[in-house]
């Protein structure tokens, strides 16, 4: 038998907290494909009546039960990073393996890629991390990845290449009533996401000449000619309110590049923005450096370029033509993000090769 585990967060007041946009698509996905969820909860208002460690043990406690009652044959999904890491969560899947039962993990991020290193104490939680990230993925028998580039870093941490498995791209599920807007060229570009100054510092160097439209949490500029912005949207609703020509995909805290710790995470991970972007039937702009400009090129839904203020002058060589067949690239990927076709075509890949069929 098949199942996932539905990890669960409470706040202090005994309210659920949503998982991520993409935790929840992959949940659902994973629940059409026959998966069956089982819950693991972790509770804020126990770590505050009681303590943290009574917190993690009521945690760890679940987790041993929800592993401990899958057997021989029986195959478990879980999304990594783990929400909360309880111990010994290495032991218990070893032990499951052991008795027959196969994993599958499927990445959404790698922490240990983007953590600060500057101090001491920065660099001892980056040991832990590597060390949670080597001794939890290896105990997968199956692993979903990013993309060809967060493969060979997970090749290069001592994971099997014959387990891992590219997702290409996270899928985006819409349930509301979908329709594409229309779109010209020379219509804004379309920075989404968070927008606080410590996390997206690009957008309050936008350069001028070209024309924004903003929309996520957080913005704390004031608006000035060619930089609009719109508020915050919940992510299905984002996909029917975002009006431009291009989406950008960017990270750090200059338009020039893309700079730091963010800079270098952006070369292997697959941002999940790209995945709101299409999902909308917009093309998008990318670093030339980020690892989704791969997929941008190939798939023809966009172009990459090395800072932001290069936007200007590729657009002006962009013909109406070319950029409906760009509308059109993106039209398709989204009917396949919308269905979830990228997570179901890995997740059947990772069933062939704990199964023995595959690779």
């Amino acid at each position: 038998m098949n199942y996932y585990i539905r990890e669960t967060v409470f706040d202090e007041v005994r309210n659920r907290t949503a998982a991520s946009k993409a935790r929840e698509d992959i949940n659902e996905i994973a629940e059409s494909m026959g998966f069956t969820p089982v819950d693991v909860e972790y509770d804020y208002s126990l770590r505050k009546s009681k303590g943290f460690f009574v917190a993690l043990w009521k945690l760890t406690r679940d987790w041993s039960n929800a592993i401990t009652g899958m057997g021989d044959g029986d195959t478990v999904l879980i999304q990594y990073p783990l929400n909360h890491h309880p111990m010994g969560i290495p032991g218990l899947l070893k032990k499951f393996r052991a008795r027959g039962g196969k994993v599958i993990f499927l990445i959404h991020d790698l922490d240990c890629l983007r953590m600060k290193r500057k101090t001491p104490l920065d660099k001892l939680k980056h040991a832990k991390v590597i060390y949670e990230d080597n001794s939890i993925l290896k105990c997968g028998d199956a692993v979903i990845a990013h993309n060809s580039k967060m493969i060979k870093v997970l090749v290069k941490m001592g994971i099997d290449k014959d387990k891992l498995i590219p997702l290409k791209i996270f899928d985006y599920l819409v349930h509301e009533d979908f329709q594409y807007t229309e779109r010209k060229v020379d219509d804004p570009i379309v920075v989404a996401g968070t927008l606080r100054q410590h996390k997206a510092g690009y957008a309050y160097n936008l350069p001028e000449g070209i024309n924004f439209n903003l929309y996520g949490v957080g913005y704390e500029n004031e608006e000035r000619e060619g930089i609009h912005y719109f508020g915050s949207f919940n992510p299905e609703e984002l996909t029917q309110k975002m009006e431009g020509s291009f989406g950008l995909i960017w990270d750090g805290t200059t338009s020039e590049t893309c700079d730091g710790i963010s800079g270098k995470y952006i070369r292997v991970n697959n941002p999940h923005k790209l995945s709101l972007y299409l999902a909308s039937g917009l093309p998008v702009v990318v670093w030339d450096q980020a690892a989704v400009a791969d997929f941008v090129g190939k798939e023809k839904v966009g172009f990459a370029v090395d800072n932001i203020a290069a936007i200007k002058d590729v657009i002006a060589q962009i013909s109406e033509d070319s950029y409906k067949e760009m509308v059109e690239n993106a039209r398709k990927i989204s009917g396949r993000l919308l269905a979830g076709a990228y997570a179901k075509s890995a997740l059947n890949k990772a069933l062939d090769i704990v199964s023995g069929q595959g690779k």
